[in-house]
């Protein structure tokens, strides 16, 4: 039995093949590796390249520099919840303020209203 690893345009491991599961579904760039390999590299995802058709491991600078180039993680559900919760209490706040100016305009126009009944009697 014949161990396969392929990988992406990075040199990134993108799939493992075995010869007598997958026949000729097999990528042409796939590697032949042994077993053992097989285990390695997939027990330590992420951590091997191919480089000039040969599988090695990354450095720790490629590993820094991938972790570092990681976009960031999803927010948590409780933070989207808390996220939404200040949006919500944000546009609550603005109502408030706009229907407390519209009072005041209110107000001002009854008074103007009261003084036109006022002056017109």
């Amino acid at each position: 039995m014949q161990y396969y690893a392929d990988y992406d345009d990075n040199g990134n491991l993108s799939g493992f093949y075995v010869d007598e599961i997958h026949g000729e579904g097999i990528p042409g760039k796939a590697i032949p590796i042994t077993e053992e390999e097989w285990q390695t590299y997939l027990s330590n995802q992420g951590k091997y390249k191919v480089e000039d058709g040969t599988i090695r491991e990354k450095t720790q600078q490629e590993l820094d520099e991938e972790a570092a180039n990681q976009p960031p993680a999803p927010p948590e559900p409780i933070e989207q919840l808390q996220q939404q919760n200040a949006q919500l209490l944000m546009s609550s706040a603005q109502q408030s303020v706009t229907i407390q100016q519209q009072q005041g305009q209110i107000a001002a126009l009854l008074v103007q209203v009261a003084q036109l009944q006022g002056g017109a009697s």
